[in-house]
């Protein structure tokens, strides 16, 4: 008897079973908040639901912005999508754009 629960053991060890059954219980994970800090917000869809305004990719780093179908739009290693409203205020356009005609 002990050979068959010690074999059964060592099969619940290999499959990665018997750690899941010994763990904890835990509340199912939540999704992410879609605001990464302030008013910066993860997804352009997401920064497009909440702005009255423009939405602008703001390099968090540089504190420049750029508009939508520029070449950094969304590109820069570190960056978020905000209004444009709240991205004046801690940032400034890049230079030689202009905000998409409306």
């Amino acid at each position: 008897m002990r050979i068959i629960a010690a074999a059964l053991a060592a099969i619940l060890i290999s499959t990665g079973l018997s750690h899941a059954q010994l763990a904890p219980n835990r509340s199912p994970p939540t999704s992410a908040p879609s605001r990464t800090s302030g008013d910066q917000f993860r997804s352009e869809a997401e920064a497009k639901s909440h702005c009255s305004g423009n939405v602008v990719w703001l390099n968090t780093k540089s504190k420049v912005y750029h508009f939508a179908g520029t070449r950094d739009y969304g590109k820069t290693k570190s960056g978020a999508y905000m209004c444009q409203s709240d991205a004046d205020r801690v940032g400034r356009a890049a230079k030689n754009e202009k905000p998409p005609a409306r």
